[in-house]
């Protein structure tokens, strides 16, 4: 299912010191520049899927008719159980990224540039 006006928003629910480290922007191809869209929004899962992660997931995540992409640190498994919570709750098109962050920068660099091999990292 594709989303509906807007494409989709990436949750990444690693810590909050992680995603400042790094995390995935969206970068204009003209100018190479990050722009002001808020593309990527972090929702740390500490403990547990339960309530009070989900309320900050609806806050963060409010149009549930956008795709949502999980991001966790390394495809535990944690990515997955949100997006299927997401899926309970409605949110149309949601994913995980598979591998996690860890896999997406063996291949790219954060504004999504392709590192330039297809050969699995060792």
């Amino acid at each position: 299912m594709s989303p509906k006006g807007g494409g989709y928003r990436v949750l990444d629910i690693r810590t909050a010191v992680e995603f400042e480290y790094a995390h995935l922007t969206k970068v204009t191809a003209a100018s190479g520049r990050v722009n002001g869209w808020n593309f990527t929004v972090n929702v740390p899962l500490e403990t547990a899927v339960d309530e009070a992660f989900l309320q900050d997931v609806r806050t963060a995540c409010p149009e549930k008719s956008r795709g949502v992409v999980v991001v966790d640190a390394n495809g535990s498994g944690n990515a997955h159980d949100v997006a299927e919570m997401l899926k309970a709750e409605g949110y149309a098109a949601t994913t995980v990224l598979h591998g996690g962050w860890a896999l997406w920068l063996a291949y790219f660099d954060s504004t999504g540039r392709f590192k330039g091999s297809y050969l699995a990292p060792r």
